[in-house]
């Protein structure tokens, strides 16, 4: 309790270092000045009906995603539903989701902005998904009597809610939720050491039933040309991945494009973040190594792409591309943690990613089944890039995602009850 109270005191420093941050970050300006007016646009909304009011919050457009097939099976008549964000990429991109009855940023996690959220949009359950956990929030909702849920748990044993220094801070947090509904037997192990009480539920994750959605809608976001040539697609990278990755490329492509058209391969460049700074640094390096490129806004259905490296300039569209690859290497395992594996995976391509996978119990499981490689620097990356040329079967991950679905249904059973 005591490290909470700090935490309380602490609230006006910082307020004021948000306002500080907001000034030089757009993100941080854009949901610190306009969180306010979206939920008062929310509340407005509510107030002209008698349904029970569900609060579902997803940090980003992944957790948005894993909230997805839980959404679209939730009976419209009896709740409406708010979704809220952190991010503006996500909210200014959702925002008029006809999925959701309304649209608003999560507010930042000082003690008067969770008081004004909660009050404002009043809800009968606040759902939230994976590890975006906030202590004001939660402890703010569990105050006025608001049932908190966390879905898609995903405390591993490295997360920051297990650490020596911050574990009486976390019971008290964690005291907050109602329910905790996680992926497996051995989150839930960890789980336990914060919440003592019986309402940890195994129900598995929905992030693998919208993979399997989008996977049987077969959208095609790329030319024809994508589909003659063998692709590495690069998915979800940051500033440390691509280290790495042009190390390899430089040693595997020693004539750039010339060496990509002579194999009829392509590669493919989606970066964690679309900013202005990542796609010129991508583009830099990419002419240092004698690659020419495409954005894919520029591309056009109708029109032949000629360049053999395309960089995506756009968010939402990563694990649609997967199906246009042969090889994936996910970034984020060399900073902090490898982002989603099961989206190649239900594409059957040969899969690799960064050491830093304690995150993730899915990328130890696919390494388990020798359907991925863990790599630790450029030799490895090197020798994983090579299985482009390489002919031979690799255990099939696609059954490791289908072998997981109907979690949605089993959280919502939770959820509604």
């Amino acid at each position: 309790m005591f490290l909470y109270l700090i935490y309380l005191a602490l609230s006006p420093l910082l307020w004021c270092l948000l306002f500080i941050g907001s000034i030089f970050n757009k993100k941080i300006r854009q949901n610190f000045f306009h969180a306010k007016s979206t939920i008062f646009a929310a509340k407005n909304k509510i107030l002209k009906t008698d349904k029970s009011v569900l609060l579902f919050h997803a940090a980003s457009s992944g957790e948005f995603e894993q909230l997805k097939p839980i959404l679209t099976q939730i009976d419209r008549t009896k709740y409406f539903i708010v979704q809220s964000f952190t991010s503006p990429t996500i909210y200014n991109k959702e925002n008029q989701n006809t999925t959701v009855d309304a649209v608003c940023y999560q507010p930042f996690d000082i003690i008067w902005l969770s008081n004004y959220f909660f009050k404002s949009i009043n809800p009968k359950k606040y759902i939230i998904t994976r590890h975006d956990i906030w202590p004001n929030h939660i402890m703010t909702a569990s105050n006025m009597g608001v049932t908190c849920i966390l879905i898609n748990a995903n405390i591993h044993k490295n997360s920051i809610w297990m650490r020596t220094y911050l574990k009486s801070i976390a019971k008290i947090i964690f005291r907050g939720f109602d329910f905790i509904l996680t992926p497996s037997s051995d989150i839930k192990t960890n789980i336990e050491k914060l919440f003592s009480n019986n309402n940890i539920i195994i129900t598995g994750d929905s992030r693998f039933d919208q993979i399997i959605n989008r996977y049987n809608k077969n959208i095609k976001l790329l030319p024809d040309s994508f589909k003659k040539s063998n692709n590495i697609i690069f998915g979800s990278i940051d500033y440390m991945d691509e280290n790495i990755i042009f190390t390899a490329l430089k040693e595997l492509y020693t004539n750039g494009d010339k060496d990509l058209h002579d194999k009829q391969q392509k590669l493919i460049f989606v970066p964690h973040e679309v900013d202005t700074i990542t796609i010129n640094r991508l583009r830099k390096k990419l002419e240092k190594h004698l690659f020419t490129y495409s954005l894919y806004s520029s591309l056009a259905d109708n029109i032949n792409n000629s360049a053999n490296v395309l960089i995506i300039d756009k968010v939402g569209l990563l694990a649609d591309l997967y199906k246009y690859s042969k090889v994936a290497y996910i970034g984020g395992g060399f900073s902090r943690g490898v982002h989603s594996v099961i989206e190649p995976a239900v594409y059957n391509v040969y899969i690799g990613f960064g050491p830093n996978i304690e995150m993730l119990n899915e990328a130890k499981e696919l390494l388990n089944i020798n359907s991925a490689d863990k790599i630790s620097n450029s030799k490895e990356m090197i020798n994983f890039l090579n299985l482009i040329n390489n002919d031979t079967e690799i255990t099939i991950p696609q059954q490791f995602v289908f072998d997981k679905k109907n979690a949605a249904n089993k959280i919502l059973e939770v959820i509604i009850q």
